[in-house]
């Protein structure tokens, strides 16, 4: 039995793909793992100061979606209308279905209907194909002639409809790589994972529902144990803060730079000593803490050091009874573990899969299908000759 496994694995190669949404060919039947991943989203525009705060917002939820067929079919989305549909912002990879009923008035013969995708413009720069279906009712003539707006976010059919023509149809249209000729049904399986908390930036296993929280959030009140390089110490106009009391963030390079504040930037430019205004951890030595530089002329009072340290807390306390706290979040040094509900297998599908999230984004694991391997190999040495 052993020996088969291992055969049977050699036969189909792992299947790796990642990104949002995933589109692999993997071997019927054969479980998949799929894990989203995501990190904090900051609220607001422009840069976050106390007079702009931006808040930071993580998760209490993960939804995955896995489906086949041509792909996703939104079954929300059936209009009783006759001559338009638009469709605002539902569009994603996969396909729509719309239900035309009535009677055709117009004189001019001749409907058309579409999808309008203005904010996410999921379709920009895919080259996909469109292609669309009567699956259910009246056989109406129809054909699809492509309209798009030049940042690709439009689709339109055109209906040949006469005058007192009876309306009774279901259309799909559906957007995929490949132009199919039969009209596959939509097969899907949703899973909504709960987070056992708001998460800020993580992992989670859709399969398993064991996850990580590789982000924490922190939002400060003024008790913390604040000390200061001191007042105007390196820069005529800023004073320096730092706190021993958050020293569980990453010392890696690329994860120190990724600290996000409600209240202030992480600047580029050296803040250590209160050189600059902005947040940032320590980067050198053996010592860990949050570094927070501000205008002086912002603290109630800086006659010494001392004051400025009691005036920054107010600051810090104010905020927070406001209920509009600095808050700071950060990748930490060591990801801590969770468990989500709502966790179930997930099979592959035969043909294409198409996995979705809500999250950022998505990596599917399995075993890749070796014929469709084959098929684009061969069509990749045609186009050579």
């Amino acid at each position: 039995m052993e020996q088969q496994a291992h055969r049977g694995h050699a036969l189909h190669p792992p299947l790796e793909e990642s990104g949002n949404p995933v589109v692999c060919y993997p071997v019927a039947g054969y479980p998949l793992g799929v894990k989203a991943k995501w990190e904090p989203m900051q609220e607001g525009t422009g840069t976050p100061s106390p007079e702009n705060i931006r808040p930071i917002k993580g998760r209490d939820s993960v939804r995955v979606e896995r489906c086949g067929g041509e792909s996703a079919e939104s079954k929300e989305n059936a209009y009783n209308t006759l001559y338009t549909v638009w469709l605002n912002d539902n569009l994603y990879w996969g396909q729509q279905r719309f239900i035309l009923s009535g009677t055709y008035n117009r004189e001019v013969g001749g409907g058309s209907f579409g999808i309008l995708d203005t904010k996410q413009k999921l379709l920009a720069g895919r080259n996909l194909k469109i292609t669309g279906f009567t699956i259910e009712g009246t056989k109406q003539t129809y054909t699809l002639y492509g309209l798009r707006a030049k940042d690709e976010t439009v689709i339109a059919m055109n209906a040949q409809f006469a005058k007192g023509d009876v309306i009774d149809m279901t259309v799909a249209i559906v957007v995929s790589k490949d132009t199919p000729t039969t009209y596959k049904p939509y097969i899907g399986q949703t899973t909504p994972l709960t987070l056992p908390e708001t998460v800020y930036g993580g992992e989670v296993d859709a399969v398993s529902g064991e996850g990580q929280e590789t982000w924490k959030s922190v939002s400060l009140d003024g008790t913390e144990n604040w000390n200061t390089w001191g007042v105007n110490k390196n820069n005529a106009t800023v004073t320096g803060f730092y706190t021993y009391d958050i020293n569980d963030y990453s010392n890696d390079m690329g994860d120190r730079d990724k600290i996000l504040c409600s209240t202030v930037l992480r600047t580029t430019g050296d803040i250590w000593g209160g050189k600059n205004v902005g947040i940032g951890f320590a980067d050198s030595g053996c010592s860990k803490y949050l570094i927070y530089c501000m205008k002086t002329d912002t603290l109630s009072d800086t006659t010494n050091d001392k004051e400025a340290i009691t005036s920054f807390k107010t600051f810090l306390a104010d905020l927070y009874t406001a209920g509009t706290p600095v808050q700071v979040a950060y990748v930490l040094n060591e990801p801590v573990p969770f468990t989500a509900t709502g966790a179930q297998p997930l099979i592959a599908l035969a043909g294409a899969n198409t996995v979705l999230t809500d999250a950022d984004s998505a990596t599917v694991t399995g075993r890749a299908d070796p014929i469709k391997r084959i098929t684009d190999l061969e069509a990749a040495v045609a186009s050579i000759n």
